[in-house]
């Protein structure tokens, strides 16, 4: 869809409400392109994560395990001194120690024996500090608040908690403060209400604004229905491109998106670019108020996206700046887990012979 702009004219200057409104939809349209490229990626990354790099790392994974084993065999072998299983002990813990929420249990079996103490003990309290971890960044990051009652013992809980968190809307915080605002008037002195009296007063001016807001929309949607509703067309090739346009112009009017009416208005020659530059100030600033609202929310969208990207490529979403910078990631990671896999293979032939071990062990 094309880019709506108002044009200046040749012995025009802009007002600042047009310079916004050119901004705000020039905003838009380089968001939902963002959104759009984004969102093309995910199938993609995470086609190649399961099928480039979930098998190299279960590989890795088992191959890793097979030299915690091999560790723990070689701590009874007899041609061992005290201070080599001592050092043996020292790397199976640290091997194990990064794995504490993920051990199989035999594995268990293997941490409790040189560890002394006890992994589901030492497992709940790994994951009770990884959560608080996880609390704190969402509170920098995102200014995520947590609910002290809610039930968000585990990493997954916060991290579902973290998806279905919402900020307070507009109407509620409207709500909340109006309800502050009579509490205080009945309770406070004179001087009080009055300061109340007030917010209240800047209450109702923002709720008539909202009311401007939801007009203006209205306004153009209905424009918009008068010329294209089906049901007032009888031939039937052109009742079907009708209701095809209503698709679109109802899409766009139930998720409030006034630069997609204001487009079609353009597309459908509804409207023209004399007739937008003509628009009085304070309707392009109603406008504004709508864009800048479709600003944040496809902000907050691309932020979504960008999130479901980071988890895939196991980033944290302020690193996801390009599409491009995706693929770099992947084959990063295929390199790396490669290269460890290899590491791990080599370590697992070397360090089955006990003479190696006891030599390797000297520089541990």
């Amino acid at each position: 869809m094309s880019q709506i702009t108002i044009s200046a004219g040749l012995s025009k200057k802009l007002t600042k409400p047009q310079q916004e409104f050119n901004r705000l939809t020039e905003k838009i349209n380089e968001l939902r392109g963002m959104i759009e490229d984004f969102q093309a990626a995910v199938p993609r990354v995470y086609a190649r994560s399961k099928q480039e790099i979930s098998p190299l790392v279960a590989e890795y994974r088992n191959q890793f395990y097979e030299l915690v084993r091999l560790y723990d065999k070689m701590y009874e072998h007899p041609q061992l001194k005290s201070q080599d299983r001592k050092k043996i002990q020292h790397v199976i813990l640290q091997m194990l120690g990064d794995q504490l929420g993920k051990l199989s249990d035999d594995m268990a079996d293997i941490y409790n024996k040189h560890s002394g103490g006890n992994y589901d003990e030492d497992k709940e309290e790994e994951e009770a500090y990884q959560v608080e971890v996880l609390k704190a960044m969402a509170t920098k990051m995102y200014g995520i608040h947590f609910d002290p009652k809610a039930d968000i013992d585990t990493i997954e809980k916060v991290k579902e908690y973290i998806a279905n968190y919402q900020q307070p809307s507009s109407e509620d915080e409207t709500d909340f403060e109006r309800k502050k605002a009579e509490h205080r008037a009945s309770n406070k002195s004179a001087r009080q209400a009055a300061k109340d009296k007030k917010i209240a007063k800047k209450q109702a001016k923002r709720a008539e604004e909202a009311k401007k807001v939801t007009k203006s929309v209205r306004e153009v949607y209905m424009d918009l229905v008068k010329t294209f509703h089906p049901d007032l067309e009888k031939d039937e090739s052109e009742k079907g491109r009708k209701t095809a346009i209503m698709q679109r112009v109802t899409a766009a009017y139930e998720s409030n998106d006034l630069l997609t009416l204001l487009q079609l208005q353009m597309e459908f020659e509804r409207m023209d670019d004399e007739q937008l530059s003509a628009m009085p100030d304070d309707r392009i600033l109603t406008y504004n108020k709508i864009l800048r609202n479709q600003t944040s929310d496809l902000m907050a969208e691309l932020e979504q996206v960008k999130e479901e990207l980071a988890s895939i490529t196991n980033r944290m979403p302020h690193e996801v700046k390009s599409t491009a910078i995706l693929d770099h990631w992947l084959n990063q990671d295929i390199k790396t887990t490669k290269k460890a896999l290899k590491e791990v293979k080599d370590d697992l032939k070397a360090l089955s012979d006990p003479a190696y071990m006891k030599a390797w062990l000297k520089y541990v």
